[in-house]
């Protein structure tokens, strides 16, 4: 598995920017009260940040309340990191950056100056909550121990289910015994922190903001909760608010293998090497629901690790080599099928499975510094802004009677998760709304985590919302290739027109293997 390009987007301060000093000395809190005006305190960086840089830059520290609405639960230390634009002046405006999926860790490196220098602002990036490193972060070291154990059993596994669960509870149990209520680590709370930042770099509006994958809730929450304090937003791999992970997740993967059908039939070299891939696909499936294929991978450390692939992990697999990782896995994908279908384990899906953190492939787009991931906040992001709105008759629908589908959707572990992390919410989040604000939506062509057609259905229904599918792409559109980032890098600049897919630098190939 692969390492990824962070999306970075550009910031620039500007007399034009900053508000009234009397209007900045206190902020209102949500219970009424007033608190004193967000600050960031700048100083030195971190070695680890320092050595990655060649170019201006700064870091920082914006502490923000953990729960807006009681003061005496503490504050919260989120990380900033500044960077200039390197061999160009910097043009007026700000913007800001909320981050990657949803858990993930921020990642504070040199390369935000390459992110700086296309949009020809100055950038900044914060932390989000929760995320490492903001301090506290929501990691759970009481799950990782459990991933060795995953790649050898059945995806339903009745042990390495309950030990799943008892690390939940173990988890959830230690962050409250600490002070750290899990639920006030929502996208709400995410969206406040964002505005929080707005203030303390003494501005009223952003001039430019950007996302990634499943972080957009944030984005859209941010519309929702401070209307007309974004200019505009280009948000990389789009998943929208109203569509909880589990029924999005049967349904984007439907629609993202078909996709893979259509295309192999189309390349002469696919589809005489595997042909009727679909009929393959499901050969694979049944074959695998009654002997699940047996083997040997290597982890990420090379190691040799016992692998068991059963109907449900070759569904999550497929989803992740659609949905994650650029598209190296998916090249993979078609010879994959084609050796389930014949009961045969691939070696590269078995690397796959022997390196996957414990219930990441299909669940998450990408799988890597496990040791880092947040999942109380993914937790908290699934349970309290999630399933309090599910649909189980849409759920139904989506799964639409797939032993395998039933198996990673209906009966996904995070649904038992919920229960042990005791975060329910009150309501489903609010259908999202631009308000005006210009957006670019920009998935990629095979990605099962965030449909191309779903960012169509938004941006033929809004105005001020635009479509670029990146061709040949699956997850994170601006991390691996140039297309992606002509269209988006010449849309900023008259965000109110659509972009222009002539500004595709280069559209990238795709072989497969």
């Amino acid at each position: 598995m692969r390492s990824f390009i962070p999306l970075v987007v550009a910031v620039a301060l500007s007399a034009t920017a900053c508000t009234n000093d009397a209007d900045r000395d206190s902020d209102p809190d949500l219970d009424g009260g007033t608190r004193a005006a967000p600050q960031v305190v700048w100083h030195a960086c971190d070695d680890a940040v320092e050595a990655t840089f060649l170019s201006k830059h700064r870091c920082g520290t914006l502490t923000v309340p953990q729960d807006r609405g009681d003061p005496d639960r503490g504050t919260l230390d989120l990380p900033v990191l500044q960077t200039w634009p390197v061999g160009v002046e910097p043009e007026p405006g700000l913007g800001t950056s909320f981050g990657a999926n949803v858990g993930d860790p921020a990642n504070f490196t040199g390369g935000a100056a390459m992110g700086a220098t296309r949009l020809r602002h100055v950038g900044v990036q914060l932390g989000m909550r929760g995320t490492f490193p903001s301090t506290p972060d929501l990691t759970c070291p009481e799950l990782d121990a459990l991933s060795d154990r995953a790649a050898a059993v059945p995806d339903a596994d009745r042990d390495l289910r309950s030990a799943f669960l008892e690390g939940v509870r173990r988890c959830a149990s230690r962050l409250r015994a600490g002070g750290i209520e899990p639920a006030n680590f929502d996208a709400a709370a995410a969206a406040a922190d964002v505005d929080d930042l707005l203030s303390a770099m003494g501005a009223d509006s952003w001039w430019m903001a950007g996302s990634y994958g499943t972080q957009s809730r944030v984005l859209f929450r941010y519309l929702h909760d401070f209307p007309g304090r974004l200019d505009g937003a280009f948000l990389d791999s789009p998943w929208f608010p109203h569509t909880d992970d589990l029924t999005g997740g049967a349904l984007g993967t439907r629609s993202a293998l078909d996709e893979l059908f259509t295309a192999c039939t189309k390349d002469e070299r696919c589809a005489s090497r595997y042909p009727d891939l679909e009929a393959a696909w499901e050969r694979a499936l049944l074959r695998t629901a009654r002997t699940p294929l047996q083997g040997v991978g290597r982890n990420l450390d090379r190691d040799r690790v016992r692998v068991l692939v059963d109907d449900a992990k070759l569904l999550r697999f497929a989803r992740y080599s659609l949905g994650g990782d650029g598209s190296a896995n998916l090249r993979w994908l078609p010879r994959i099928i084609t050796n389930a279908a014949s009961g045969r384990l691939d070696n590269h899906l078995a690397d796959l499975v022997a390196s996957d953190p414990l219930f990441c492939a299909g669940y998450r787009p990408l799988c890597i510094q496990p040791a880092s991931f947040a999942w109380g906040v993914f937790f908290t992001s699934l349970c309290h802004d999630q399933l309090p709105g599910l649909d189980e008759v849409a759920l139904r629908s989506a799964v639409d009677g797939d032993p395998a589908y039933e198996q990673v959707f209906a009966r996904s572990p995070y649904r038992g998760a919920c229960e042990e992390w005791a975060t329910p919410g009150q309501a489903s989040p609010p259908p999202p709304d631009p308000d005006g604000t210009p957006l670019l939506f920009i998935p990629g062509q095979f990605d099962a985590f965030a449909r191309p057609e779903w960012s169509q259905q938004h941006a033929s229904a809004w105005v001020t919302a635009w479509l670029f599918t990146a061709p040949n792409n699956t997850h994170n559109t601006l991390g691996f290739d140039e297309c992606g980032l002509g269209v988006r890098n010449a849309w900023v600049r008259t965000p109110t027109t659509p972009p222009d897919p002539g500004n595709c630098a280069a559209r990238p190939e795709l072989e497969f293997k």
